[in-house]
């Protein structure tokens, strides 16, 4: 009995690794992804194409999925339970290029300083992050390519938690609106 609930409880523990690559391409106006589970086994990849009315993601499944902007306005509550999992790598590539030398010398410093900034506020939020960031400027050709890679890291325990915290966020915010509606 001990021994089954040593395992139970290793299983529940264990690290999940998850590796995302994203691709972003000005000459294609598309971003590629892919992401796999401990980094090997192919889990989702595809492109995101953006529209007008909404984003189009195309996937290895075959399947197309729309997504408007309207619905992307509330997306920010719906992900909060995903603060739990951690990325504890991450890398990027920055690729920018101009007909003007100078123009893209000057985007090139400002992007590094943004992305400076962005680090030291994660990495005092997340001092466990290992971040790597690289800038290449190109002189007299036009050219944008962004390149994003890193691992996410969570265990079963924690998804196991995360989805009680959103089904008791839902049942309080149900009790909620019944209440205000007596």
């Amino acid at each position: 009995m001990i021994k089954i609930a040593v395992i139970i409880f290793l299983i529940l523990i264990f690290p999940i690794f998850i590796g995302f690559n994203f691709h972003y391409l000005s000459n294609t106006k598309k971003v590629y992804f892919e992401i796999k589970l401990f980094n090997f086994v192919n889990v989702f990849n595809g492109s995101i194409n953006f529209h007008l009315k909404n984003i189009v993601i195309k996937n290895n499944y075959n399947k197309d999925i729309e997504v408007s902007y309207r619905k992307l306005i509330g997306l920010k509550n719906k992900i909060k339970p995903l603060k739990d999992f951690n990325i504890i790598k991450f890398n990027s590539i920055v690729e920018i290029g101009s007909k003007n030398p100078l123009l893209a010398v000057g985007l090139g410093n400002l992007i590094n300083i943004i992305i400076q900034n962005l680090g030291f506020i994660i990495k005092s939020v997340k001092p466990y992050l290992y971040n790597e960031n690289d800038i290449l400027v190109y002189a007299n050709e036009r050219k944008l390519k962004l390149y994003c890679n890193g691992y996410l890291v969570f265990n079963i325990l924690t998804v196991i938690l995360s989805l009680i915290k959103i089904g008791v966020e839902k049942v309080i915010n149900g009790k909620r609106k019944r209440t205000i509606k007596n």
